[in-house]
């Protein structure tokens, strides 16, 4: 073989060799799975470029590598800011040498992570489980899928650190509201809202740092005051939540308020004899037909059924001021129909009970003083909290994952929290128990090699065969 020739293949293995280094010691890599698993989402490179803090990423990991999917997207957030650090820790150290185990009140599992905000000594600690998140594929059983919501765990608690006034879901009290249920109360945390309770009668005012009041389920009335306080809330732009509850008490300032936005709402039980609005057959537990709107979009994507337990029948009012738009959320069937006397101890129909159909969640919205006041209202409690169900134990219904009452209530309250929290649109990468990346730097390589280096290595080498016969043909 042509002394150059020989050159020329050990140049061009030697160039082969050096790129491949230069992707692995880099981590470059192409991502080329559906829906750019691998990549950021826009509101997340925007929010990173936004922080000014100096943030630790410490991945708490004895065994995880860099072609770890959790890894490489912690990776891609470290990168995409010159504020945060990824720091990849063994447990047993973390355990020894922290200042923020105490924050901690769980056991400390590997691919776990903790987030630290160095400026003002704040962390956040986010379990693995609740980021990743792994089940059978419907479409295919003898598979899994792998549910991955590192990014946005990750940017909301970079935003929960580095914020030092949360905004607040304010909560009722002194009139038999119901408690928040648990799932609620750590879906609203999650998402950086503080959960807080006030009573309105001893301070008159809904406080200013309030995105959302809640009324969980009132047993008894407010006083004028107290509506007045609700009243001047909205009329600065505030927002209302209220969830209603079966009481023999009238509520006659409360429902004022509410036919002031124009909803109504009746006493007694709403009650399905269509077996396929119910759940599990109880027509005192509605599943209702869920209307189209903002509110409702990741409901009505997720395909999971509402559970509304003993609720109250919504209606427009007769009369509705201007500047009100009222958009409905959630639906009887005409089937239904509202079982007033429940001291009978039957749900059956008879000719007293008033025929459907009914709306059992509406939306509220009016423009005031430039800005946005909204009201939603549920038929029933138990969107957000937990149940008596007769002869049986207490359920929480926003707990179980195959019903939708937790995304539709966390989601009634970010649309109208008016906070800037990116965390909620950040959805979840949904990954098949397969390997869809090529591995760092492999993609590129790929290319580089079909389309430049193996071409240019052929008619070089070609080049150089054809001139050196020539060469030796003259001699």
């Amino acid at each position: 073989m042509n002394k150059n020739l020989k050159w020329i293949i050990l140049a061009s293995l030697l160039l082969f060799l050096l790129i491949n280094a230069i992707f692995f010691k880099f981590d470059v890599g192409k991502d080329v799975t559906s829906g750019n698993v691998y990549t950021l989402n826009k509101n997340s490179v925007e929010f990173l470029n936004e922080v000014r803090d100096d943030i630790d990423l410490y991945l708490i990991t004895d065994r995880m590598d860099k072609s770890d999917v959790s890894f490489k997207i912690l990776n891609e957030i470290a990168n995409a800011s010159e504020n945060v650090k990824l720091v990849p820790v063994e447990k047993s150290a973390f355990l020894k040498d922290n200042d923020y185990i105490d924050l901690i009140h769980e056991e400390i599992k590997e691919g776990s992570v903790l987030v630290v905000d160095r400026e003002n000594d704040r962390a956040k600690y986010l379990p693995y489980v609740e980021m990743v998140l792994t089940y059978p594929d419907p479409e295919s059983p003898d598979r899994n899928l792998i549910e991955y919501n590192v990014e946005g765990s990750v940017l909301s608690a970079i935003e929960s650190v580095t914020k030092n006034n949360l905004p607040k879901v304010i909560l009722t009290t002194g009139h038999g509201e119901k408690k928040l249920g648990k799932a609620a109360k750590e879906a609203l945390e999650k998402t950086n809202l503080e959960c807080k309770e006030i009573k309105l009668g001893k301070v008159q005012t809904v406080p200013s740092a309030c995105a959302v009041l809640l009324v969980n389920g009132p047993a008894s009335d407010f006083s004028k005051k107290e509506i007045n306080a609700v009243e001047n809330y909205l009329n600065a732009g505030g927002n209302l939540i209220v969830t209603l509850a079966q009481t023999d008490k009238k509520l006659t300032n409360f429902k004022k308020l509410l036919k002031k936005y124009g909803i109504n709402y009746e006493k007694g039980v709403v009650i399905e004899d269509d077996n396929t609005k119910t759940l599990n057959g109880l027509g005192y537990i509605l599943a209702p037909a869920i209307l189209n709107a903002a509110v409702t979009e990741n409901v009505i994507a997720s395909q999971k059924p509402l559970a509304l337990f003993q609720s109250c029948a919504l209606s427009l009012s007769s009369t509705v001021r201007d500047g009100i738009k009222i958009t409905p959320l959630l639906k009887t069937s005409s089937g239904a129909y509202i079982k007033k006397d429940l001291t009978a101890g039957t749900f059956e129909k008879n000719d007293s009970d008033e025929p459907g159909p009914f709306f059992v969640g509406m939306e509220v919205s009016e423009e005031v003083n430039g800005r946005n006041a909204h009201v939603i209202v549920f038929g029933s409690y138990s969107i957000a909290s937990e149940v008596e169900m007769t002869g049986e134990k207490t359920l929480d219904f926003a707990s179980f994952e195959s019903i939708g009452n937790l995304t539709l209530f966390t989601d009634s309250v970010d649309a109208i929290a008016d906070k800037e929290d990116i965390s909620l649109n950040i959805p979840p990468r949904i990954i098949p128990d397969e390997k869809l990346l090529f591995p760092a730097g492999t993609a590129t390589l790929l290319i580089f090699l079909i389309c430049v280096l193996v071409p240019g290595f052929v008619v070089t080498a070609g080049v150089v065969y054809v001139y050196n016969k020539k060469c030796a043909s003259r001699h």
